[in-house]
């Protein structure tokens, strides 16, 4: 199925849905609950760092070269990214975000908006998402 790949990166194993939504409970909810914000189904908590992003095939092997993007926020469904590597609405993304730990997560892309000067850049919202 998938590949293991360098830079810590591994495709051939993702993070459940439970563990993922543990991880960020106890790493970010628990540090942020002031933050909340009521509207939301699920709250946004401010997330900081970079991650390590990677495209994948429907098969979910690799589909090119690992890229970084910058953490903007977090949810229990979901994460916001910006960066500069083009994605499209559904593409799969296998993701590495060093403040949640080792493990790779697993989302899909539901909205993209061209951000910055020249729109170089892109605010990026990914749900994640089960084998």
């Amino acid at each position: 199925m998938g590949q293991s790949m360098s830079n810590e990166l591994q495709t051939d194993e993702f993070l459940s849905r439970g563990e993922l939504q543990r991880i960020i409970e106890h790493e970010i909810i628990e540090r942020h609950k002031e933050t909340q914000d009521s509207r939301r189904r699920t709250p946004r908590f401010p997330l900081s760092g970079f991650a390590k992003c990677m495209h994948l095939n429907r098969d979910l092997s690799p589909k090119g070269p690992t890229f970084s993007a910058k953490c903007r926020d977090i949810s229990t469904e979901g994460i916001g990214l910006i960066c500069t590597d083009r994605v499209n609405i559904e593409d799969l993304v296998a993701i590495r975000v060093p403040a949640l730990g080792p493990q790779t997560i697993l989302a899909k892309v539901q909205w993209i908006r061209a951000v910055g000067h020249f729109q170089s850049s892109f605010d990026v919202g990914l749900q994640f998402v089960s084998r």
